[in-house]
């Protein structure tokens, strides 16, 4: 009895909330109930996940405390200003590892239009000589399934109206870093508001 009257007192809260209050106005003749939920839509603006132990490093320059660091942990959102070909953005893990999949997705419903145009997702591989024999034997040489940059990376995907999700092969192996190159100047900034990167099992 002692707990459920324990209980009783507690005041439950489920965020987002179950039920929300929508509009100002009250029954009450004159009287204004401007009330919302203080995390009511919160969690639209950007979507964490645990991502593996990285050293993140961007060339872009950021907006206030919008941090790439905060965006890895899932805290908040990647915001920084208007981007120009060469722009990286890129996470060195700090123990190699294979990866299944990923998800980066730029923009959020406040800012829909800070995406990711003609941005590439690249991954350095730790043993490049195992995957060339791996290209050779399945005679993928001359049409590449992964086209291979100056400095080593092969580009696994690219971005498509602001999101850029897709599988790992599993003949990549361990992988060292995963790089987004951003090709072209962007008449906008750019958002990040979910980074996802999934180890293989």
């Amino acid at each position: 009895k002692h707990c459920d009257r324990q209980k009783a007192n507690l005041r439950i809260r489920y965020k987002p909330s179950l039920f929300q209050h929508v509009g100002t106005h009250s029954s009450l003749a004159g009287k204004l109930q401007p009330l919302k939920d203080k995390d009511f839509k919160k969690e639209l603006l950007h979507k964490g996940h645990s991502n593996p132990t990285a050293e993140l490093t961007s060339s872009l320059k950021i907006y206030q405390h919008h941090t790439l660091d905060m965006a890895y942990k899932g805290d908040d959102v990647f915001w920084a200003f208007t981007p120009v070909a060469g722009d990286f953005i890129k996470f060195r893990f700090f123990q190699p590892l294979k990866v299944e999949r990923y998800v980066f997705r730029s923009g959020n419903i406040e800012h829909p239009g800070d995406k990711l145009f003609n941005t590439t997702v690249e991954v350095l591989p730790v043993d490049k000589s195992e995957f060339e024999k791996i290209i050779l034997h399945n005679n993928m040489t001359k049409y590449p399934k992964y086209k291979e940059t100056e400095d080593g990376y092969y580009r696994i995907g690219t971005f498509r109206n602001g999101i850029a999700e897709g599988e790992v092969d599993a003949s990549i192996g361990k992988i060292e870093a995963i790089r987004l190159s951003i090709l072209s100047e962007s008449p906008v900034w750019i958002l990040l508001s979910e980074i996802f990167i999934k180890p293989a099992a």
